[in-house]
C-alpha cells in the first residue's frame, strides 16, 4: 500500500474508543473467580488452548474481558432468577471491589432528600418461611438532621426536625454518616482498624453480645451500606476488600424479601444466628440483610422448638433509593 492509500485509510477509519481503565480490572477478577471456583474446568481449557494458535487465543481472552465488561455495566434491573436446576457461578468480593472502584455518583444537593421503601418481614413457625410486615418509607435530608415518615394510622407525613430527630434516635444520623464515610481509609487493613475501634463507641449502636468481638465489626459495616447510599468508590472498594480478608466470611446465592436474586455475605456466628448482607450480583449495590438460625432454639421447659437452624428470624430488601426535593415525594 503506498503513502497515499495509508493517509486516505487513516482519515476515513473511526477513531478508536476511549478505553475503559477498570475494564481489565474486573474483567480479570470475573475470570479468576470462575476458574478458582472450577480447578477441573480449568485444566481442560489450557490443555485445549495449548495447540491453539497464539493470535486465537489472543481473541478468545478479548471475548471473555468484552463479556465481563458487558455484563457489569448494565442497567440497573434486577438480574432474572436462575432456572430451576441451574446454579450460577458466585462473584467473588474482588469482583465486587473492582466494579464498584469505577463506578460514577451524581451526590444529591445539602437541602435534598434521599427517599427510601424497604420491605420487611419477619418469621412465622414453619422454619424457612416468612410472612409480610410493613413497607416502610422514609425520607432523610441530606445536609441535615431531619427525617419524615408516613404515619401508617392516618396515611399523614411526619416530619421530625433537627433536634427532636437527633433525640429521636441513637447512633449516626445521615449528614454525621456521610462525612464520617467520607473520612475513612482506603486501606483495607487501615479501614478495619477504624471500623473496629468505631464499633465500640457511640458512633455505632451493636446488638451483638456473647463475647463475639467481630461481631459488631460486621454490623457497623452493614450499618454504613445500609445508610449511606452514596458511599464514595474508594472507601466503597476497600470495604468489599476488607470483607474479602474478615474472619470467617462467606458467600451464597439468596432470593431476599422482594424476590430478587443476590449475593449474601455472612460470617461464622458464635451466637443463636447469623446476620447476612445482601448485594446486586451484578452492581453490588447494597439490597438489605437477613438474620439467619444457626441453632435450634426450644421454649424453657417444652420441647417445642421455636427456631430451627437454617431458619429466616427476620430480613429487609431495599427497594426503593431516590434523591427527591422534598419530604413526602416519591
Amino acid at each position: 500500500m503506498i503513502d497515499n492509500e495509508i493517509d486516505l485509510v487513516g482519515r476515513v477509519r473511526p477513531a478508536v474508543p476511549a478505553q475503559d481503565t477498570g475494564a481489565r480490572a474486573r474483567a480479570w477478577a470475573r475470570l479468576h473467580a470462575q476458574m478458582e471456583a472450577n480447578p477441573e474446568a480449568r485444566s481442560r481449557k489450557v490443555r485445549r488452548r495449548l495447540g491453539r494458535p497464539l493470535a486465537a487465543t489472543g481473541i478468545v481472552a478479548a471475548g471473555v474481558a468484552t463479556a465481563i465488561v458487558v455484563a457489569q455495566t448494565g442497567g440497573t434491573t434486577p438480574p432474572k432468577a436462575p432456572r430451576p436446576g441451574v446454579t450460577t457461578a458466585l462473584p467473588s468480593l474482588e469482583l465486587a471491589a473492582a466494579t464498584v472502584e469505577h463506578q460514577t455518583q451524581t451526590l444529591p444537593r445539602p437541602d435534598q432528600w434521599i427517599y427510601t421503601r424497604t420491605l420487611y418481614t419477619n418469621s412465622v413457625p414453619a422454619p424457612g418461611h416468612v410472612q409480610a410486615a410493613p413497607v416502610v418509607e422514609r425520607w432523610d435530608q441530606y445536609g441535615a438532621t431531619r427525617t419524615a415518615s408516613i404515619d401508617r394510622r392516618t396515611g399523614r407525613l411526619h416530619v421530625t426536625y433537627d433536634a427532636e430527630a437527633a433525640r429521636a434516635t441513637e447512633g449516626l444520623k445521615l449528614p454525621q454518616l456521610v462525612k464520617y464515610v467520607n473520612g475513612l481509609p482506603t486501606d483495607p487493613a487501615a479501614l478495619l482498624a477504624r471500623v473496629r475501634k468505631d464499633s465500640k463507641s457511640k458512633l455505632f449502636v451493636s446488638t451483638v453480645g456473647n463475647g463475639d468481638k467481630n461481631g459488631p465489626v460486621f454490623e457497623s459495616i452493614q450499618l454504613i451500606f445500609m445508610n449511606d447510599p452514596f458511599i464514595p468508590p474508594k472507601v466503597n472498594a476497600a470495604l468489599f476488600r476488607m470483607l474479602k480478608g474478615f474472619p470467617g466470611v462467606h458467600l451464597e446465592q439468596v432470593t431476599d424479601a422482594a424476590g430478587r436474586r443476590t449475593v449474601g455475605v455472612y460470617r461464622d456466628s458464635p451466637g443463636e444466628d447469623r446476620r447476612e448482607i445482601l448485594f446486586d450480583p451484578t452492581t453490588f449495590r447494597y439490597r438489605g440483610s437477613r438474620l439467619v438460625a444457626v441453632q435450634d432454639m426450644t421454649t424453657d421447659g417444652t420441647p417445642k422448638l421455636v427456631q430451627r437452624v437454617g431458619q429466616v428470624l427476620s430480613q429487609s430488601a431495599l427497594v426503593t433509593v431516590k434523591v427527591t426535593d422534598k419530604p413526602g415525594q416519591r
